[in-house]
């Protein structure tokens, strides 16, 4: 069992499972058994389906490691009020603007949880703006969370074994996260390479699914957009008075959509 909350990379472990005979079961401290671990806990999306069982979030885990993680978020801890064996920790969070007790895994590991988040932010975009949790604000991640697990994913780049995992997954269940696939676009999605202001506004929101772009709720008075490549090069344009948008195909990569309207401009970062 590949347990990130217990591995130690390039070391050996206090103890290791088998998949068929050590799933728990009862357990009285750590070591006795694993169990699924929601990295993204359950509760931040009431238990719902299909997310409860995805399996980019969903991890086999030490139990008791699991149970002291609860739904803690998950962050940098200075002075641990708890540690695995593995030195993952429990404690009052030192990232800057965190206030909160957190769980912080090995840095071996953070790479893989900062990829989880965002695939999962990005996979279930419709329903986040419904979501609760310490790292969720406005559809989105807090701020703080959003640098955090940005360091993250660069300072912990993507392995053979999250590779491996992803073809895996990709077999089960017939997706894939692309933030391991191209890596790159974590940064192009979600930092501030793209340089476009967006609106700040509740009341509107926009996604992309299945080659159009929605909006919600439904606009009034005119509506145009203009869709711009990797490069900062507009590739199409079209005025629309409706809250779907059909968008012409398009070579892969990470697009900004501009949609300007009375109310205000949003920008739309989106993978076709």
């Amino acid at each position: 069992v590949w347990d990130m909350y217990s591995d130690v990379p390039g070391g050996t472990p206090a103890y290791t499972y088998q998949f068929g005979t050590d799933q728990c079961g009862q357990y009285s401290g750590e070591g006795d058994c694993f169990n699924r671990e929601h990295s993204f806990p359950q509760d931040w999306y009431d238990q719902s389906a299909p997310m409860s069982t995805d399996l980019f979030h969903v991890y086999p885990t030490d139990a008791w490691v699991n149970q002291k993680r609860g739904n803690l978020a998950y962050g940098t801890v200075g002075a641990a009020t708890w540690s695995s064996s593995n030195g993952s920790k429990v404690g009052p969070c030192d990232w800057p603007l965190c206030n909160a007790t957190v769980f912080e895994p090995i840095d071996a590991y953070k790479g893989d949880f900062a990829r989880t988040y965002f695939y999962m932010l990005t996979r279930y975009l419709p329903a986040v703006p419904t979501w609760g949790g310490p790292m969720l604000q406005d559809g989105g991640l807090v701020p703080w969370a959003r640098h955090m697990l940005l360091a993250w994913h660069s300072d912990d780049p993507v392995s053979s074994k999250e590779t491996a995992r992803n073809n895996c997954v990709f077999g089960l269940q017939g997706n894939r996260n692309p933030y391991i696939d191209q890596p790159e676009w974590v940064e192009a999605i979600w930092g501030e390479g793209v340089g476009l202001g967006e609106l700040v506004d509740p009341e509107v929101g926009a996604w992309y699914n299945d080659g159009m772009i929605h909006l919600h709720p439904e606009l009034s008075g005119p509506v145009r957009v203009w869709v711009i490549d990797p490069s900062g090069r507009m590739v199409w344009q079209s005025p629309v008075s409706r809250s779907t948008i059909d968008v012409p195909a398009l070579p892969s990569g990470v697009y900004a959509a501009i949609i300007l309207h009375a109310q205000g401009r949003r920008v739309l970062r989106f993978i076709p």
